[in-house]
């Protein structure tokens, strides 16, 4: 097996060497169409890429060199590698803070004891920067202040642990607002953090004065987060710090955003007396949880007692409460099925002989649904549930049970507790009738999966690789014995491309998969996902702890690795592990709804829209960023790639681009069926809920 490589990768990483691999082995910058690996430069790429001097001296100011970007005393090759500052500032001494302080490092304080457990950003509102690195707050620098909110809330769908961000202010803040939104969506507390001008500029537009950026600030984030607060009082920081944690860490999750005027940072404290509502966390919010009437444990056990084929869907709220071993012990007595349905996967493992995450044939005979931790209830009809099934639902907070779906009991309580009460109460049932039934669909669901790769094989040509085999190759890669199964942690975006690889997909333990495309559907956060899920690896987070260090695979497609795909050179910069799979099939995935007749010479004035340029080089993109690359044109060469990205992975520390091409030709169903594929939800196949 792999893991002997893994293993002793991670034990050599840990110290962190500015360079990786073998001496006079380029840090980065490798590409590949087999196993030849080829040292690359700036040069080389624009060179490669058809980028000529004189191109790139016409849109170079006067005096700059003839390509943009390049310095003046780098050799003509020079090889990527990180800057001779970078891991001892990573490892530099932590400087002794005690009294006095300012008022940025009285935030930081308060967020060092409430367990901050990353700071995820770009460069900006350097006072409260500066106090988290210097705090210990393990912090990450990025490329787009967008693309760092979705690293955070990817790092809370893996770990169930808080990162902050820093989006400066005014439109750095509005470059976060589309993340937010998706982190709102799958209710992934955040804590945003911004600032800018002085109170005293209050009504000026001096000074990016308040009126101009803080005010409008606070608006903007409004309707995607829980609570926000600009502190216009310095001596009220920690107060509105700890109401910050206390928000995000109570009730159902949400982002919170604290906005920080200059001259508040600035304020000095000689003591903690001069400090408003200054209390340890024991003081200010409680872990105590609400737990449910035993009245309504008791209906919610009679329904299930008499119920034939009862099937439990589990949230995002069963992770958030860590209460996964109650769900198993649960489902377990009353031998009742589980589909998955949340931002992440693996809550319950899908190899559990009760779960139902891979049998969707059997969703259309369940007559009571138990519904515990979904905080966004999808609307009547989007589960594949009979109209007549009878529902129970759990949720903490009164108001949104019966919202969407009708329910038949409702129980106010914490997700942990209520399964804890419902497990107490519950008799040992045994459903070996209902079990097989969902066993036989699982089998259904896998055969049908595998008549689509044979129906789809052939499809596949030199330089046009179908969905179908990559999706085959990755499920033959991760779950073929090579390497644990429960080792690697996923991230499954994609458009089209994922409605075939979740045919494969499946999670063994708690946040192995984050769910990219969940409730809000957007193409694009996938890289910037991949960050924030490598720094979760890193640092060993949450329930990521036993797989610290381990690699990520990463599924996008094209047009999604050009949106986040510069943060490869933050995968590569901080050396995480990802192997980024990329169905390059040279357009959007709206293209097969808007494209012309196939055969026909007519093309509609819109198509042009929906294309990018054919066969491009992202695997080039990759290594110019300092990453590993690898373009893989035939379907019999897909595994063999991703067996040497994990190579790469585990002994360099390298991520890497595999440039999978495709063609868009393979969604139109007319030629190529069955194009792209439908889905049930919940379970394995899920997309929206």
């Amino acid at each position: 097996m792999r893991r002997t490589a893994y293993t002793a990768s991670i034990r050599n990483s840990c110290a962190r060497m500015g360079r990786v691999g073998s001496p006079g082995t380029p840090a980065g910058g490798r590409s590949s169409v087999s196993k030849k690996k080829t040292a690359v430069s700036r040069r080389r790429f624009l060179k490669e890429a058809g980028v000529t001097a004189g191109a790139a001296a016409a849109v170079a100011p006067a005096g700059a060199s003839a390509l943009v970007g390049e310095a003046a005393a780098a050799p003509p090759d020079a090889d990527i590698r990180l800057a001779p500052e970078f891991e001892p500032s990573r490892v530099a001494p932590l400087p002794e803070r005690t009294w006095p302080m300012t008022a940025a490092n009285v935030f930081a304080e308060c967020c060092k004891a409430e367990g901050l457990a990353a700071f995820i950003h770009c460069p900006g509102n350097y006072a409260v920067q500066n106090a988290l690195a210097e705090a210990g707050i393990p912090s990450y620098g990025g490329r787009h202040d967008g693309h760092m909110g979705h690293a955070c809330d990817a790092f809370y769908r893996v770990t169930g642990e808080i990162a902050a961000i820093n989006a400066q202010w005014g439109g750095c803040l509005a470059m976060g607002m589309s993340p937010f939104t998706i982190a709102h969506s799958a209710c992934s507390p955040i804590l945003i953090l911004s600032g800018a001008g002085r109170v005293s500029d209050e009504d000026t537009g001096r000074r990016k004065g308040m009126v101009a950026g803080t005010w409008r600030d606070q608006w903007m984030t409004t309707g995607v987060t829980k609570w926000g607060k600009t502190i216009l009082t310095a001596d009220r920081v920690w107060e509105h710090t700890a109401e910050a944690f206390r928000q995000m860490k109570t009730g159902i999750p949400g982002s919170t955003h604290l906005i920080f005027p200059n001259d508040v940072l600035a304020a000095r404290f000689e003591t903690p007396r001069e400090l408003s509502y200054h209390y340890d966390k024991s003081k200010y919010r409680t872990e105590t949880s609400p737990h449910p009437e035993p009245k309504a444990v008791t209906a919610a056990i009679d329904m299930l007692r008499k119920a034939e084929r009862p099937m439990i869907v589990c949230g995002q709220g069963v992770f958030a409460k860590k209460a996964w071993d109650e769900l198993k012990a649960f489902a377990e007595r009353m031998q009742i099925p589980v589909a998955e349905a949340a931002p992440q996967k693996g809550t319950f493992a899908d190899d559990h002989p009760v779960s139902a995450s891979a049998a969707p044939d059997s969703y259309g005979s369940v007559d009571v649904v138990l519904v515990v931790g979904h905080y966004r209830m999808p609307p009547l009809g989007q589960w594949a549930f009979p109209f007549n099934a009878k529902y129970i639902r759990i949720h903490p907070v009164p108001e949104e049970i019966g919202r969407d779906i009708p329910i038949d009991v409702g129980i106010v309580s914490c997700e942990k507790a209520a399964l804890q009460a419902l497990n107490d109460e519950a008799p040992r049932v045994s459903r070996d009738s209902w079990i097989a039934e969902v066993r036989a669909a699982e089998e259904k669901y896998n055969a049908r999966r595998d008549e689509i790769y044979a129906q789809c094989r052939p499809y596949s040509e030199p330089g046009a690789v179908h969905p179908a085999a990559i999706a085959r190759a990755v499920g033959d890669f991760l779950h073929g014995g090579e390497i644990p199964r429960d080792e690697m942690t996923i991230v499954s975006g994609g458009y089209g491309i994922a409605r075939y690889t979740r045919q494969y997909l499946r999670a063994y333990r708690p946040g192995q998969i984050l769910n990219g495309p969940y409730w809000e559907i957007v193409v694009g956060p996938d890289i910037a996902y991949t960050l924030g899920v490598g720094v979760a690896m890193e640092l060993g987070a949450g329930p990521q702890a036993a797989h610290r260090g381990a690699p990520i695979l990463t599924i996008t497609g094209d047009a999604g690795f050009g949106i986040t795909g510069l943060e490869m050179e933050t995968l590569a910069k901080y050396r995480i592990p990802a192997i980024v799979v990329v169905y390059n099939n040279n357009a959007w995935g709206t293209w097969s709804a808007q494209r012309g007749r196939a055969g026909s010479s007519d093309r509609p004035r819109k198509e042009h829209l929906h294309l990018f340029q054919e066969n491009l080089r992202y695997d080039k993109v990759g290594e110019a960023l300092g990453c590993h690359g690898e373009y893989v044109t035939e379907a019999a060469e897909v595994l063999p790639a991703l067996r040497r990205a994990y190579d790469v992975a585990v002994n360099d520390r390298l991520p890497t681009v595999l440039n999978v091409q495709g063609k868009k030709e393979f969604w139109d169903g007319s030629v190529y069926p069955p194009a792209i594929l439908g889905k049930v939800e919940p379970g394995v196949g899920a997309y929206s809920y």
